[in-house]
């Protein structure tokens, strides 16, 4: 069995950005930073580490502030 890991608040809000993108629901751009935060309840540090996971994954290209 394997044993259970706790996800980082970025990590499940990468999860769900993830979900969302995938589903279709940004199709060329997503909402910037600011309003994850407010939508999301996290702080822009949870969203910047959240969007540099999708980036790295090759979900996101990076295009600099507001992304």
């Amino acid at each position: 069995m394997d044993s259970l890991r706790i996800l980082t608040a970025s990590e499940q809000v990468a999860g769900y950005l993830r979900e969302e993108l995938l589903r279709g629901k940004w199709s060329e751009t997503m909402p910037g930073e600011g309003w994850l935060t407010s939508q999301l309840g996290v702080g822009r540090d949870t969203i910047k580490a959240a969007l540099k996971h999708l980036e790295n994954e090759g979900l996101l290209v990076g295009q600099g502030v507001g992304r």
